[in-house]
């Protein structure tokens, strides 16, 4: 605490009381401003429910731009969206059950496959160790 002080040239006892002072809770997030752009974002949404916060902000934008108004930050989209629930779910990557075998296949242990799904991480294994035994000559490249 003493060589934070002292390099903000401040007193300890002044850094003590900020640090044991109870924070305050934010207020929610609200601008006057916003209801308009609510208004044209909820529009946007409707029409193309499976676009998310990026591809919004640019229609946004592009509106704005036609209309000769300033362009809209894509957090402050983001934000609006988020307060109003229009947000997309997070999108992983994976499906459920795929995730559920590739942790089992993780835990794999006998070569026997005494697991009760597809062999595709032998499989892979397989092509790898073909393809790290092909002569480097008769590679396309």
């Amino acid at each position: 605490m003493k060589a934070v002080a002292d390099t903000l040239a401040v007193a300890r006892s002044n850094l003590v009381e900020r640090v044991a002072r109870p924070t305050k809770p934010r207020r929610s997030y609200r601008k006057a401003a916003d209801e308009p752009l609510l208004v044209l974002i909820r529009r946007l949404v409707d029409e193309r429910p499976t676009y998310g916060y990026r591809r919004i902000t640019r229609l946004v934008n592009r509106q704005q731009k036609a209309e000769g108004k300033p362009a809209i930050n894509a957090k402050r989209v983001l934000r609006i969206m988020q307060v109003n629930k229009l947000i997309l779910e997070r999108h992983t990557g994976r499906r459920a059950e795929a995730a559920q075998h590739r942790s089992a296949d993780r835990a794999f242990t006998t070569p026997s496959g005494a697991y009760g799904f597809s062999n595709t991480r032998r499989c892979d294994e397989i092509e790898h160790l073909l393809f790290l035994a092909t002569p480097a000559a008769t590679l396309p490249g």
